[in-house]
Order: C-alpha cells, then structure tokens, then sequence
C-alpha cells in the first residue's frame, strides 16, 4: 500500500503541469524500461524536468541503443543523471534486469 506521500510524489512527477510544488527529500533512482525509445526517452525527460536530482537509468535491448537515448535526454536536461544499461535478451536467464529493478525507488514500463 502506498503511503499518501508516495501518492503525492508519483502524481507530482507524472503531471505535465501543476500548481503544487512538492520537494523530494531524497534522490530517488526511476528505472524506465523502454529507455532506448522514444517514449523511453520522453518519459525520462520530462522526470528529470520535474526532478532534476533523480538518477535516471534507461534500460533497453539495444546494444546500441544507450548513446543515442542519453544523448537526447541531456539536450534538454544537460546536468541530469542518466545512464543506459543494455539487458540481454535472454533476460529470464539473467539476473542483471532483476538487480537494476531491485535496487530502484520506481519503475516505469514504456517498452
């Protein structure tokens, strides 16, 4: 069950406009599963707008896909924590897509 704050936080980082100012006491680190792609990229943009002291980790199948992803998100937000973590796609053998979501505050699905 979510508390009333996490509530709050969620709906703050996730409103494209709001008349509310909440201030996070801590640096949450939002995985965004999808990260290579343009919704992937969106979403992590518009959270570190919101938030710029988040850590970002944008994961994805693409080997290749990293570069490019972060590239764009730091064009708009040049001083945002952000990284791209490529899973293999076997990843029901692997424990490395468990680990990163283990060790986040939230999860967002774009893929």
């Amino acid at each position: 069950m979510m508390s009333k704050l996490a509530l709050a936080v969620l709906f703050q980082l996730l409103c494209l406009e709001s008349k509310f100012e909440i201030t996070v006491a801590f640096s949450p680190t939002v995985v965004v599963l999808g990260g290579a792609g343009k919704i992937g990229t969106a979403a992590a943009t518009h959270l570190l707008r919101r938030v710029p002291e988040a850590e970002i980790i944008l994961v994805g199948r693409r080997e290749n896909g990293g570069k490019g992803a972060t590239e764009e998100v730091l064009k708009s937000c040049p001083n945002g924590k952000i990284s791209y973590t490529n899973v293999e796609t076997v990843w029901r053998r692997s424990t490395k897509l468990v680990d990163i979501i283990n060790n986040a505050d939230c999860v967002i699905h774009t893929a």
